[in-house]
């Protein structure tokens, strides 16, 4: 029996570009505008060589089992998530669970590391200017949305 090989992400990010803040009442607030890093897990995709961004929303209602989560964050508004760049909005789609946040590493009631929220994303799809672009990893997404 073959194992199928681990392909890389289709698109990676930097998740040290911006800020956060929890105000402790149940709101967790981010810098939405993320970098990305690499396209199918190279620094030449068409979308490095655009300065293309995520945008994630801004705002997450913050839910969870006390202090050792995992935490639940469900977005603040439309949950839209998009991917743009130079040549305009190349993916778009919208969050539609709810994504959970758990402590890695914790430390007393303070967390060293964390895991990634994870949500199903629905309604997304590739742009015509996305297709365009000529970007590996877009390619990728259009040939398999789901």
């Amino acid at each position: 029996m073959a194992m199928p090989a681990l392909a890389p992400p289709t698109i990676e990010y930097s998740p040290d570009t911006g800020y956060w803040a929890y105000d402790g009442a149940g709101t967790l607030t981010i810098n939405p505008v993320v970098v990305i890093d690499a396209g199918m897990g190279s620094v030449s995709d068409a979308l490095i060589l655009d300065g293309a961004t995520i945008t994630l929303p801004a705002s997450y209602t913050v839910g969870g089992a006390g202090t050792a989560g995992p935490y639940t964050l469900i977005p603040i508004g439309s949950g839209l998530i998009t991917i743009q760049g130079s040549g305009g909005l190349y993916w778009s789609g919208t969050i539609v669970t709810v994504g959970d946040l758990t402590p890695l590493m914790p430390n007393s009631t303070v967390a060293v590391a964390w895991s990634y929220p994870t949500w199903d994303v629905t309604n997304g799809g590739v742009t015509a200017a996305g297709l365009a672009l000529g970007s590996n990893a877009l390619n990728v997404i259009a040939a398999n949305p789901l």
